[in-house]
């Protein structure tokens, strides 16, 4: 019963991170996909959505693993994102309720970065800017995001490269991935990962 109680735990988070960027809870300005199959739907089963849009916040990229040439403001800031593109994820449950999803997205559009003072957290968990952002960034986004899970073990990895222009007209690139992973018996995202990194990047 542990088995397939940690993998539905899993199938739902992958459920709400298969259309976002960061390891985010974002979003979207059209209607966000329908993930059932391992979530409200047993295995076996298989599903592929489409959407066209990122949109919401971003939680910090939190302190790197590598040693990273990205400004204080891009690691420790709270991101909206606003993208228009292409995205799609792919779920797949077997009959032992074993599991793997991805998702990719790319587009162009904005991210705004804001201090978390200037941010307030409301009760129903949603998120609202205020004052003034640090940072404007315009520009490209792919991102890429994958999780799967099995009796023995759980991996869940991502990762986004963005290419824009700041407001002040300079340039940015920012490649970020992120990984862990847990053994048998552990249950993901309160066990501590056996491997874990966060790796972001910036030029």
């Amino acid at each position: 019963m542990k088995h397939k109680h940690t993998l539905r735990l899993l199938a739902a988070a992958a459920a709400v991170a298969a259309a976002t960027a960061l390891g985010s809870a974002a979003g979207w300005a059209d209607s966000p996909p329908t993930i059932t199959c391992g979530v409200t739907q047993q295995g076996p089963c298989s599903q592929t959505v489409h959407f066209s849009s990122q949109q919401g916040a971003t939680t910090p990229v939190g302190t790197p693993t590598n040693s990273s040439t990205c400004p204080d403001w891009f690691i420790n800031d709270i991101g909206f994102l606003d993208f228009s593109g292409n995205g799609v994820a792919h779920v797949n449950v077997d009959k032992a309720q074993d599991f793997w999803t991805t998702s990719t997205f790319t587009g162009t559009g904005t991210l705004t970065l804001y201090s978390p003072q200037n941010v307030i957290f409301w009760p129903d968990g949603s998120i609202t800017p205020k004052g003034s952002p640090d940072q404007i960034l315009t520009g490209h986004l792919t991102d890429w995001f994958g999780i799967s899970a099995n009796v023995s073990s759980a991996v869940v990895t991502g990762t986004v490269d963005i290419t824009g222009t700041l407001a002040s007209g300079s340039s940015l690139g920012v490649h970020y991935a992120s990984h862990m992973n847990w053994n048998r018996g552990a249950i993901p995202f309160v066990d501590p990962a056996v491997v874990s990194f966060n790796k972001v990047s910036c030029n």
